[in-house]
């Protein structure tokens, strides 16, 4: 009989903790869907115009009850192509309301090169003491498995009282491309640049040098279908700020 009304007890205390984690979960769910669409009211944001595959949000993690929102706006009437306009919205969770926007006209294009996936980043952009920058992802990729292409590119994001700057335009961060044959092994070959990010210690008109190393490789395939990298190499550069915006050197 003891260990019956254990065993109740512990169902009891099982079921309470699910439901204030369902609780918790239908709550923050609810949270975000009342800023978003607070955010559309208040903006005058097209709803029917959103891209709902491209629209993303993030908390930022170094100041969590700031949510950064990305709404896409598609123009056009054609599938296979289209250009977007670009809200990005910083929402404050205890003051209900706006804090920063910003708008971009013709931020984006897709074509055969599809642009399929936005994403935030919220990584250590320091600009200078005490500001702090967050950046957005943009994946674009084509269909073709002859000759596949893809590409990431990166713009970068200052909130600055009651707007968001950008201050990177749609920086490419990587690309892949290449040949392929079916018939022929030598006619197989691949591209790939990739870039990696640090903030440098100097800086220029105010605000830290971005450093970039770049890295380059090349494969190929013999007669025999073996593979091997035929060209690697690596070079930093540096984005400086301009006063406006981050430019390469």
């Amino acid at each position: 009989m003891l260990s019956t009304d254990i065993l109740i007890r512990t169902m009891k205390r099982l079921l309470f903790i699910f439901t204030l984690l369902f609780c918790s979960y239908v709550v923050k769910a609810q949270e975000n869907a009342q800023a978003y669409n607070q955010v559309i009211k208040t903006l005058g944001i097209p709803k029917n115009k959103i891209d709902k595959d491209l629209y993303t949000e993030k908390v930022l993690p170094y100041d969590t009850h700031k949510l950064v929102m990305v709404f896409p706006i598609r123009k056009g009437n054609d599938e296979n192509e289209a250009t977007f306009d670009l809200y990005v919205v910083v929402y404050d969770f205890l003051q209900q309301r706006i804090t920063q926007s910003y708008k971009g006209i013709d931020e984006y294009y897709s074509d055969a090169v599809e642009l399929q996936e936005l994403s935030i980043d919220t990584a250590k952009f320091i600009l200078t003491e005490g500001i702090r920058a967050f950046g957005i992802r943009a994946f674009y990729k084509n269909g073709s498995k002859v000759n596949p292409y893809s590409e990431e590119t990166f713009s970068l994001f200052l909130p600055q009282g009651n707007s968001i700057k950008k201050v990177l335009n749609q920086y490419t961060l990587s690309t892949s491309s290449g040949e392929w044959s079916y018939d022929d092994c030598e006619k197989i070959w691949s591209d790939e640049n990739q870039s990696m990010f640090m903030m440098d210690s100097e800086k220029t008109n105010g605000y830290f040098n971005i450093k970039n190393k770049q890295t380059f490789i090349g494969k190929g395939t013999d007669k025999d279908c073996n593979e091997g990298i035929m060209q690697k190499n690596t070079k930093t550069v540096f984005l400086k700020y301009n006063g406006k915006e981050y430019k390469e050197e």
